[in-house]
Order: C-alpha cells, then structure tokens, then sequence
C-alpha cells in the first residue's frame, strides 16, 4: 500500500498541512517552511514509497500540474524536433509535472465555444502552442480574450513567445562567409517564405550582403522532391556567375548542393563552401557541414518557464524572447577562390 501524507506526518514528527506545503512544488506557501524542513519531508516521502494523487491535488489546489503540447493535425504546420521536445519534458520534470500532446483540428481551435473549454478538456493548467505555420486565425485572439495561459514556441508574437533569433543567425553565417573572401553568395531553399524564419533568414543574408556593397542571390526551388533541383543546381554551379558559398535554408537544399557539387567536377570546399540552418550539426558521408544551431533545447525550457509564470497569473504579457543560435564550423568552408 503507498504511504500518504498522513504516514510522512508520523514519520517526521510534523502536521499533514506542513507536509502537504512542502511537498506541493509550485505552491507560495512552501518558502514559509525552513530549508531543511522541506528536505526531511521530501527525503521521508521518496523512502516510505510516496505517490502524489493527482486527483486530489487538483481538486484541493485547482491544478492538474499537466501542460499540454497543442499540436496540428496537419504535420507540417507543428514540427516538433526531439531536442525541444525532451527540454520541454525536462523542465517539466524539475517541477513534477506532466506533459500530454494535444492534436486539435483547426476547425475546433477557431471556435469561440471550445477554446475556453480547452484547459478543461484536456485536463490541464496551460498551453505550449507548437504552431508555426497555418496558424488558425482565430486562435491567438480567442486565447487572449478568455486569458488561457498559453505560451507560444517558435513563433512570432508581440508576447508570450521564444523563437529563434533567426536574422542574426543569418547575418553572421554570412559575416563568416563574406570574411573568408567569398562575394558570390546565394541563400537557397525549397518551397516558400511560409515561415517567419525563411523571411528573417534571407532578411539577415541580406543586410550582411549590402553593408559590404554586395546583393544576396535568391535560389527558390517549388519541387516536391530534392533530387528534381540537382541538374538545375549543376547548371548554376558551372555558370560564369556560379556562387562560391551557398547558405542552405535546410540541410536539405544544402545536401543538394553538395551532391550536385560534386556530380559537377567541383570540390567543397575548395571550389563551394556551404552552410546550413539545423538543430544539430548536419553530417554528410563524408563531411560535417558548417552549420547554424537552432537553439531547440533553450527554446523548450524558456517556454516552460515563461508558460509556468502565465499559469499563476494568465493576466502577463511577457516579451518575446528571441534566442541567439550557435555556429559549428565543420568542414565545408574555406577561403574564396577564382573560378
């Protein structure tokens, strides 16, 4: 049978009140108790073989120490790398809470009768929204309106929002690459601008270019498929105004130029350097690409701190956090030559 409070009361010497204040994590009351004293119960607790009930911790303080994860239905429009999901469970964790991955179909996230319902349907006290493209329309206002925590990740806001700084990013990949000698440059990616980061990133590309009296090359490619651009990359490769350095959107693309490097007789980095935007350093066969980090890790634990500070009080506007990115260098960047 698992011990209850009562049993950590006896065993400490100590009223089931006390006990239930310093167990409760999130709880204001817990700093009126002595270091110490929180230490003994949380000690007697995990050697008696403790179980919080959740139930009934959510009836007596209103909370069910759960987050939800708001998720399309529509993959594409919620991409949820492993990295800010497991920062997410992390610092959820140090807090003893949960974590539930909500799929909510557009069409529901628009209504003014579900949304205020949301926490109570999904048995939770705040949202992580992970939406970052095809946003419904409705939803931000409907969240605002009805004072839901919720707090958005990798998106744009004018509050209550991390995302990556993704314009300085950007502006130093091509300050690397611009000191290195390289003046041909060509920032590539498949399908549109639909996401904020497409935008800054060219953006960024651009305001680099021009303070040094150059003009960034756009390469925009509307295939579904890689393998559709290579002989079209080949071609621009062997050009008289061929890049030497091209600035992958994805690592994708910035595969896709390597391979078509080398089907060309060109070498990287010799002939090509190239950079890519990635969560984690992106590797080739036979080479590490240079490569801009897209802080996922820190993304996920300032959501969680900055969703834990709506929950106690859903009235906050808190300012958008924009992240700095770090740089691998890998092995595919050298000095500009002529070709």
């Amino acid at each position: 049978m698992a011990a209850t409070l009562l049993h950590i009361a006896k065993d400490t010497g100590l009223s089931i009140q006390t006990v239930s204040e310093c167990l409760n994590t999130r709880g204001g009351r817990r700093a009126l108790f002595r270091p110490e004293t929180r230490e003994r119960v949380r000690e007697a607790a995990k050697r008696l073989g403790y179980i919080p009930n959740g139930a009934a911790r959510a009836t007596a303080t209103g909370h069910f120490n759960t987050v939800a994860f708001l998720q399309s239905t529509v993959a594409v429009n919620s991409m949820l790398p492993g990295l800010r999901l497991d920062a997410v469970c992390d610092a959820l964790a140090e807090q003893q809470m949960h974590l539930v991955i909500s799929k909510i179909p557009d069409e529901k996230l628009n209504d003014e009768t579900y949304v205020p319902q949301m926490l109570r349907e999904l048995v939770c006290d705040g949202l992580l929204v992970n939406y970052q493209w095809r946003v419904p329309p409705h939803l931000g206002d409907l969240m605002d309106r009805h004072r839901l925590p919720a707090f958005w990740i990798n998106s744009q806001h004018s509050a209550n929002c991390v995302y990556p700084d993704e314009h300085a990013a950007a502006y130093q990949a091509t300050r690397r690459l611009l000191d290195l000698g390289h003046r041909r440059i060509t920032f590539a990616l498949i399908g549109g601008f639909n996401h904020f980061s497409s935008i800054e990133r060219f953006a960024g590309c651009k305001q680099a270019m021009a303070e040094a009296g150059r003009e960034i090359k756009l390469a925009q490619f509307e295939v579904p498929s890689i393998r559709q651009v290579l002989p079209q990359l080949g071609s621009a490769l062997t050009g008289p105004r061929a890049p030497t350095a091209v600035i992958g959107y994805t690592p994708a693309i910035a595969l896709a130029y390597y391979r078509a490097a080398l089907q060309a007789g060109l070498r990287v980095p010799r002939d090509l350097s190239l950079i890519a935007f990635h969560s984690e350093p992106v590797v080739e066969v036979d080479a590490s690409f240079a490569t801009m980090l897209i802080p996922e890790r820190a993304m996920g634990i300032a959501a969680v701190a900055g969703l834990l500070k709506l929950i106690e009080n859903p009235k906050l506007k808190l300012a958008p956090q924009a992240l700095p990115s770090a740089f691998v260098e890998g092995e595919t960047l050298s000095v500009a030559t002529c070709r």
